[in-house]
């Protein structure tokens, strides 16, 4: 699914109508064909900047999830006859399989039964930390034997996409470089190949490169030039803002992660 598409049905969710409640809640229905497990599962995948997300059922029960970069970081609160298992609330990186299950089922328990639930979205506390992976909604998905949300993108290919509208220029260098685009692209259009070259020389060698990246930052205050290598031929120059850079730097790692 284009990114084009994935806007245009969340422009239309909205349009149709997630009723606003008090305290800033909307109510959560399950999704056309889909149960209210999937409507969580697409609350995580549509949310991109870091938030905490709270679920609440009509009985009072909920769940409170930490979400970046289409990813469920970790767990905040959940259903009291749900949280018993060692590990539960710790952050979700590549090594969580084994608790992957206590999380879906955590998510499961509070959709149970229910119609719908309540939903209310804040910004974290603090920015969610570069090295605090979390997990694509993708893999909790298959760990809830459920297919994912329509949309749902498992890593590589996403990157691009998903720093467009964070990023102030971008552009494409493979074997037939692309036109930098954005607001700033003429800054990008002075990026030419030998400068690129020395930059990239400085992530490793070229059959090594796949996967790396390289951020280069004068200040807070200003833009930062973010090079990640997608394959040994194949690197893309961005323009970010230096006090984003740590989201970057997840959306990096993410899109590079099959989890």
């Amino acid at each position: 699914m284009t990114e084009d598409r994935r806007l245009r049905e969340k422009l239309a969710k909205l349009a149709a109508g997630a009723e606003a409640l008090e305290n800033g809640r909307r109510r959560l229905s399950p999704p056309p064909g889909g149960d209210l497990l999937t409507a969580i599962l697409s609350e995580i995948d549509e949310t991109i900047l870091g938030r905490r997300i709270t679920f609440e059922a009509e009985d009072g029960r909920r769940l409170a999830v930490e979400v970046a970069n289409r990813r469920l970081l970790r767990l905040v609160d959940v259903p009291p006859d749900t949280a018993d298992t060692p590990g539960l609330f710790d952050p979700l990186g590549q090594d969580s399989d084994e608790v992957l299950p206590a999380v879906v089922a955590a998510m499961r328990r509070l959709a149970e039964e229910q119609n719908s639930l309540l939903v209310a979205t804040a910004p974290l506390d603090g920015a969610s930390e570069p090295d605090v992976l979390g997990r694509s909604v993708a893999a909790l998905a298959r760990v809830a034997e459920t297919e994912a949300p329509s949309g749902t993108a498992d890593a590589g290919g996403g990157f691009a996409a998903s720093i467009s509208g964070l990023a102030t220029a971008l552009r494409r260098f493979d074997p037939s470089p692309s036109a930098p685009s954005g607001a700033q692209a003429a800054r990008l259009e002075a990026l030419d190949e030998d400068a690129l070259a020395a930059i990239v020389g400085r992530v490793g060698p070229q059959d090594a490169r796949a996967g790396r990246f390289i951020l280069l930052s004068a200040g807070t205050d200003a833009d930062a030039l973010f090079i990640g290598c997608e394959s040994e031929d194949i690197v893309l120059a961005a323009l970010v803002p230096a006090a984003r850079s740590g989201e970057v730097i997840s959306l990096w790692r993410a899109a590079s992660s099959a989890a």
